[in-house]
């Protein structure tokens, strides 16, 4: 018979037939088997609790904390699922990072010597601004210290050819600033269009927007040339503090200003529950007033709080947030009541998309797949890899998805990419083709929105891909504040811990595809899912899975959508596995009548729709057979029962397949 009364945690606090006693109380504590805890008696002086721990609990303590460098940013502290991504496929030795609220980041290595490198290796920048490291000491105070120099990244533009040495780049840099590197593509000369450098900047530098060069020639004469200059990032200035980081509005050593109250709409509570209306913005003004009962009602509000509960003339009110309604951008926004959005994509505002190297489209079964993957994820935009369909096959293997618009590569060489759309919701041009890729805005017709989107199939050997790398680079250079996203089968991996089993990947084809994601300044979008998303299909010591598929993004598309991931589903009829980004977060479910013909192979068949259609129904014949066919409804369901529900099959094989291809995966792992 089990005791009832009050408890915290397992411990009874007053149970019925005795009496509550504290000393019991706190024995159950003490007797607690979760028990990790002593008690140590601390030391008063001078009126202060003061504790004293000994030198060998100091050396304990920092042993966790070896190897670990200590950095923040000077400017907005970005998402730290970004950096995470980003710091694990440039530094390959680190081992955890951890993130403070204030803004610091703990960077734990494996070995001191991986610590080392990038302390050594800097300035290094995220999202074109800097971040400053030290190594972790015992009792460091984790503060923010002023700065007159940054590192930043410039383009010169226009610079003539005979001065893309270091002699010549440093001559010219230092026109902005102290010359520290350059990258990659600007040492080998394989894009003229500009010269990356990046340089130090001071407090007192005037960042000039050109500079020129007075360039000797042989016959004595000198001959202007102007030279553009472009920064990836402009510090702020303070004048307060006189550093860089920081604007003046944001200092902390300036005085603090109370801001005005802000109006918000209000509602007094009555009888009657709310009715929640659609929210129609039309302003963007932060004072919002609303008149409630004849009066203007003005609160003063945290602008994250969804519901506030204050006091209007002695009755409680509840505020609804009006800011809620702004997800995308100034111009008038209508958001029917849908319930609470989840995701800060809302709803139509954001394709669902999806990428996947079919290996192969003629066969009906991977057409099938295609047309499932489409209808399990209320896809509106597709990307196809590898079809292998020839150009008179193209009509007849795209009617499997109806009223939908299509675009390959045809045109151009190679047949290897296919993109589709549902032309009801989406309006997609094709700006640039190339062999490895498709480049093309896409407009959310609901949304009046457009993103660019690059599908990419990267090529089987590390030179041809280097013109894919050189290309994603001149497109980046064009692209500014448009959100852009990138993704598709690279074909190469950014390190080894993204392979499982034995693989001859070349470090160069690594290395030069994490210089194409530093160069273009993308950065990987959070993944959910598989791990790797390619495996060769072989058994044993054979067995290899590499990460091939990915999706990139650039700094609009976190400005705009900051909480968006996909999905790396388990490979299906293809070796490689589909990458789908969703937009939408609302089920809508729709019942619909579905016929499985195999039925029609039942001897009970014809009775069973004869006893159905033999009934006489009053009214227009579509009222009719629209009441037939929900009578057939419980008829065809039952016999599918006899026959064994077809759609509960083929649902545990798919669920069968993915647990065995999760297994698998296990095993290699471990193995490897």
């Amino acid at each position: 018979m089990s005791s009832t009364g009050i408890f915290i945690g397992n411990v009874p606090l007053h149970t019925h037939g005795s009496d509550f006693s504290c000393d019991k109380f706190a024995t159950s504590f003490n007797n607690s088997t979760r028990k990790t805890l002593s008690y140590v008696n601390p030391s008063i002086q001078n009126g202060e609790i003061v504790v004293r721990p000994s030198i060998d609990l100091v050396r304990e303590g920092s042993r966790r904390w070896e190897n670990t460098a200590v950095g923040y940013f000077l400017g907005r502290k970005p998402y730290y699922h970004h950096l995470n991504d980003y710091v694990r496929s440039v530094w390959p030795g680190v081992k955890t990072v951890t993130a403070t609220s204030n803004g610091f980041y703990f960077f734990q290595f494996k070995t001191e010597i991986a610590m080392e490198e990038v302390l050594e290796g800097g300035p290094w920048l995220f999202q074109g601004q800097p971040i400053v490291l030290q190594r972790w000491e015992p009792g460091m105070v984790l503060r923010k210290h002023k700065h007159t120099q940054v590192p930043v990244w410039i383009r010169l533009r226009h610079l003539p050819v005979e001065f893309w040495t270091d002699d010549g780049l440093s001559t010219v840099a230092s026109g902005v600033g102290r010359p520290l590197y350059q990258d990659t593509i600007t040492r080998t000369c394989t894009r003229l269009d500009f010269a990356r450098v990046c340089v130090m900047l001071d407090i007192s530098s005037t960042l000039p927007k050109h500079l020129i060069i007075m360039m000797p020639k042989e016959d004595g004469n000198v001959v202007p040339c102007k030279v553009e200059v472009e920064y990836e990032w402009v510090p702020p200035k303070c004048k307060t503090c006189m550093s860089l980081g920081h604007t003046t509005a944001a200092c902390p050593e300036s005085k603090k200003v109370e801001k005005p109250p802000v109006a918000v709409y209000v509602q007094k509570r009555t009888s009657q529950p709310p009715v929640k209306q659609p929210i129609v913005m039309k302003s963007t003004n932060r004072t919002v007033q609303q008149m409630v009962d004849g009066e203007v009602g003005v609160v003063e509000q945290e602008h994250r709080a969804a519901n506030i509960e204050i006091n209007n003339k002695g009755k409680e009110v509840v505020v609804y947030n009006p800011f809620d309604a702004l997800m995308l951008a100034e111009d008038d926004v209508g958001v029917s009541d849908r319930g609470p959005i989840s995701s800060p994509f809302a709803y139509c505002y954001v394709m669902n998309a999806g990428i996947w190297n079919v290996r192969g489209l003629n066969r009906r079964d991977h057409q099938v797949a295609v047309k499932e993957l489409v209808a399990e994820f209320r896809l509106q935009f597709l990307g196809l890899l590898e079809t292998r369909v020839s150009a008179i096959n193209v009509s007849r293997i795209q009617t499997f998805l109806p009223r939908w618009s299509w675009f390959t590569d045809y045109d151009g060489p190679g047949n290897r990419i296919w993109i589709a759309w549902d032309d009801e919701l989406l309006d997609v041009h094709v700006l640039d083709l190339d062999i490895q890729f498709i480049h093309c805005r896409i407009t959310i017709r609901c949304a009046h929105l457009s993103v660019l989107a690059t599908v990419v199939y990267g090529a089987n050997d590390t030179i041809s891909r280097r013109g894919l790398w050189q290309k994603l680079v001149t497109l980046a250079n064009y692209i500014s504040d448009e959100p852009w996203i990138v993704g598709g089968d690279f074909n190469t991996v950014l390190d080894m811990s993204e392979v499982c089993g034995s693989s001859a990947d070349i470090h160069l084809a690594m290395m030069e595809f994490r210089d194409c994601i530093l160069d273009t300044g993308l950065i990987h979008l959070p993944v959910q899912g598989e791990r790797f998303s390619w495996h060769n299909c072989s058994e044993g010591d054979r067995s290899l899975w590499k990460r091939l598929d990915r999706l990139i993004v650039n700094d609009a598309w976190l400005g705009q959508w900051p909480n968006s991931n996909y999905h790396c589903l388990n490979a299906r009829t293809s070796d490689h596995s589909p990458l789908v980004i969703r937009g939408d977060t609302a089920t809508h479910t729709v019942s619909m009548f579905r016929f499985d013909n195999y039925l029609t192979m039942s001897s009970d068949f014809t009775p069973s729709v004869q006893n159905v259609w033999r009934y006489r129904i009053e009214g227009t014949s579509m009222y009719a057979v629209t009441r037939k066919l929900r009578a057939l409804k419980p008829v065809f369901r039952s016999l599918r029962k006899k026959k064994g529900d077809l759609s509960l099959n083929v649902k545990l094989a798919a669920e069968f397949l993915g647990k065995v291809q999760h297994l698998l995966e296990g095993i290699d792992i471990m193995h490897y």
